[in-house]
């Protein structure tokens, strides 16, 4: 059974995400993986280049990365600006997963993708919360 696994992570929280994507590859498993991945600027970004580089080498594996600062940023971006929220989910994942939950995790459960958080760093202190998430 071809199964899909949606995978949210900000800055270093991307570590555990990082093994479990080349692993698949290295394995060649036929699971479909999403990676969101938030950060401030792509010079902030821990692995970025070889996860870019990742997606060209594994077709199941599709790395979704924004960037929530790039005013502060010194290099180009081409890719998702902002927080990771419902709609940057429903984007990416409309022909994977149904999003038709008010709670995009629990229509991600519904439809029986394994989405794993992993935050990464400090709570932001304004939001309460994450800074790459909008929840």
């Amino acid at each position: 059974m071809k199964r899909t696994a949606v995978f949210l992570a900000g800055g270093i929280g991307i570590t555990p995400f990082r093994s479990i994507v080349f692993r698949a590859a290295k394995e060649k498993l036929p699971h479909r993986i999403f990676l969101f991945y938030s950060n401030r600027r792509p010079e902030d970004a821990p692995f970025l280049d070889e996860l870019q580089a990742l997606e060209r080498e594994n077709p199941n594996y599709k790395l979704i990365a924004s960037m929530t600062e790039m005013s502060k940023s010194q290099r180009p971006w081409q890719g998702e600006a902002g927080l990771i929220d419902k709609e940057m989910l429903a984007r990416h994942l409309k022909d994977a997963v149904s999003l038709s939950s008010n709670d995009a995790r629990t229509a991600l459960k519904a439809k029986g993708a394994l989405l794993s958080v992993n935050r990464g760093g400090p709570p932001s202190r304004a939001a309460g919360g994450n800074p790459h998430t909008s929840g």
